[in-house]
């Protein structure tokens, strides 16, 4: 019975050495596998730090032909392309108008930053700006270039600050945003006057967002009036713009309501704060009154007549106190 039993463990036994064998085996193949490829990346690392056209005062012995066999080095990737400079588009010439230099210096820099392998010295840079120069500047960069053909980027750039560019102050720019108005303009083409002398002054949002709004007209602080105001000023900007627009909207379309009401000959294009700021106190009527036919007006009646395209003599629509049927037939009967 213990015979029979002690057979298995054995063979299990023997079964495990065998494993053991077979492994122990393997890790003395990979081991003398990773020796091989250390002396060949010693090689290749000699080879590298070897200075072309000298020999190594003790070269490392060459690898076998079995090794090499079994480690076989990738090929070499093929060189990459050269590099392609990103290409802008030509500035517009200048002409020595002050108000234009820092934008023309602006677009010449940023050719000069994309471009750094074909403007990379100070002739280039300098022919560049002559070839973008006209009238006035031009007869500048002549004047100094004859003086100084050898002129360095930087000396010429210095003159032409000098010479150009007169700057923009914070305090000019503040004096610019106390007295700028949007008068007759939209709020839209308002505001890029605006974005430019904020920018200038450098002044906090809140004292900006102050000065947007005492610059607006009279009508819109009205509406504004009424309205939650947010804080963010680029917000309160684009909330103006849209009342803005719906404003001038809603003006287009009463003119045409108007119009077509009163006839062909009907006032149109003016906006209902035009005729606010005409009215004129009641007390004015009273001395200046209109006599058409059997009727008195005063001022302010005889301008809501005329908003409402009514005739002066009548009351009706379609036509004018010249032609009113009713003052043809008193005419007539007198």
């Amino acid at each position: 019975m213990d015979s029979a039993d002690s057979n298995p463990v054995q063979r299990e036994l023997s079964v495990q050495g065998e494993v053991l064998d077979r492994h122990e085996s393997m890790m003395k193949h990979i081991m003398t596998e990773q020796t091989a490829m250390r002396q060949v990346l010693a090689n290749i690392q000699g080879m590298l730090l070897t200075a072309p056209g000298t020999s190594a005062k003790n070269p490392q012995p060459t690898p076998s032909v079995s090794v090499a066999a079994a480690c076989p080095l990738p090929p070499s990737p093929p060189p990459p392309p050269p590099r392609r400079e990103h290409t802008l588009p030509v500035p517009e010439k200048f002409d020595g108008d002050i108000t234009k230099s820092r934008g023309f210096l602006m677009q010449c820099s940023l050719i000069f930053r994309q471009q750094t392998q074909a403007y990379g010295s100070d002739c280039a840079k300098i022919t560049l700006m002559v070839e973008l120069m006209t009238g006035r500047a031009l007869q500048w960069a002549q004047a100094v270039l004859n003086v100084q053909p050898n002129i360095s980027y930087q000396d010429f750039l210095t003159k032409f600050l000098c010479v150009f560019d007169k700057g923009t102050d914070a305090d000019g720019a503040a004096n610019r945003l106390f007295t700028l108005k949007q008068g007759h303009k939209s709020v839209a083409d308002f505001s890029i006057d605006f974005w430019i002398l904020a920018e200038e002054t450098g002044w906090a949002e809140n004292a900006l967002r102050g000065a947007f709004l005492n610059c607006l007209n009279e009508e819109l602080k009205h509406e504004l009036a009424t309205k939650e105001l947010p804080k963010p000023l680029s917000t309160l900007i684009n909330m103006c713009i849209q009342l803005d627009n719906h404003m001038r909207e809603f003006g287009r379309r009463a003119d045409e309501e108007r119009r077509l009401a009163g006839g062909a000959d009907a006032p149109t294009g003016l906006l209902p704060s035009h005729w606010r700021e005409e009215e004129e106190d009641p007390a004015e009527d009273e001395e200046q009154p209109m006599q058409l036919g059997r009727a008195w007006f005063g001022a302010s009646h005889r301008r809501r007549r005329q908003r409402t395209g009514e005739c002066f003599v009548c009351g009706k629509r379609g036509h004018w106190a010249d032609t009113c049927p009713k003052r043809v037939k008193d005419s007539a009967r007198q």
